[in-house]
């Protein structure tokens, strides 16, 4: 049975739902820029340390360098994934419920479900990527059938390849939908971006709003929150 995605049923929920729980989706979306923010900054500190002439780590001090580069990598890649697949699970409970939680948030540090979350994303890059190198349409629609796939592994708990197969399953005949969805939302990220220009900040400050606005546009999150359990019914 074929699945209708409505395109403006679905920009209308998300932001209904968004003005309903604005001040809930507010500190969620805070609380992920503020500790991504946060836990990215630990990356500079090596490069910090470096530049300073102190001999604290004379003999040893690249190798620890290196050594908290990669801890502090790691560690930032966690969080921000955890953090994200918390935000995505919290929309899915607006969705199902009505209401829901900010301890959801810090919910979703299982290894295994990271891992698959990480490696998930990799992979679904690589392929856009080169589906964009063989004259971008193919990537377009790589991009399409694979939007799911995040929502399958945290939601059902899937791994990589059955969450790929089920997203791509699920998506069928509504590729042109997913993909004018998609463009809607870019087209509001870029006129929230728009309006930074109008602040006075700096323009590294500028960028990296407009980088995690992008991530975590809580509205994108909304819509393709109603977008999987219209589809996610057929599993």
């Amino acid at each position: 049975m074929k699945v209708q995605i409505h395109i403006f049923d679905t920009i209308k929920y998300s932001f209904l739902i968004f003005y309903k729980h604005l001040l809930k989706t507010f500190f969620a979306w805070s609380i992920c820029f503020i500790l991504s923010f946060v836990s990215s900054l630990l990356w500079f500190i090596p490069g910090i340390l470096s530049l300073t002439k102190s001999n604290l780590f004379t003999g040893w001090s690249s190798i620890f360098l290196s050594i908290w580069f990669l801890l502090s990598l790691c560690f930032s890649i966690i969080l921000i994934f955890g953090l994200w697949a918390g935000f995505l699970r919290f929309c899915l409970k607006l969705h199902d419920f009505g209401t829901s939680s900010l301890k959801l948030l810090f919910k979703n540090f299982k290894i295994i479900q990271l891992l698959r979350l990480i490696g998930a994303n990799i992979l679904i890059i690589l392929l856009v990527f080169g589906g964009i190198i063989l004259f971008v349409i193919p990537g377009l629609y790589i991009a399409a059938r694979l939007i799911l796939v995040n929502y399958l592994i945290i939601d059902k708990n899937m791994r990589i390849i059955n969450a790929m197969k089920n997203s791509i399953r699920l998506t069928k005949n509504n590729v042109l939908v997913l993909l004018m969805i998609t463009s809607i939302y870019l087209l509001i990220n870029q006129i929230i971006f728009g309006l930074f220009n109008f602040i006075s900040v700096d323009y590294s400050v500028k960028g990296l709003l407009f980088l995690f606005i992008k991530i975590y546009n809580p509205l994108s999150f909304f819509a393709f929150a109603k977008i999987y359990r219209q589809l996610s019914w057929r599993i």
